[in-house]
């Protein structure tokens, strides 16, 4: 088995990027951040926006949320 990956990064300068790669997918590994709650809606438009182009429509799609052991702590004002 041979395996090639891009790591694309999430900023928004670099999105712009990812259709550029689409064509020679064979899965997408989404990756979110898990201790940055301030991105998550920014994810999941991002995330929106993948599985509903239809470029990708056959290919698999994992979703995949890292640092899920850093605690985080909110305080409310």
């Amino acid at each position: 088995m041979s395996l090639k990956a891009w790591d694309l990064g999430g900023h928004s300068v670099v999105r712009e990027l990812w259709q550029d790669y689409y064509l020679e997918a064979d899965a997408v590994l989404f990756v979110i951040d898990s201790a940055d709650h301030n991105r998550f809606q920014e994810a999941k438009v991002e995330l929106d926006g993948i599985l509903e182009n239809q470029q990708l429509s056959n290919l698999p799609i994992l979703v995949l949320a890292n640092k899920i052991d850093i605690q985080v702590i909110f305080f409310l004002s």
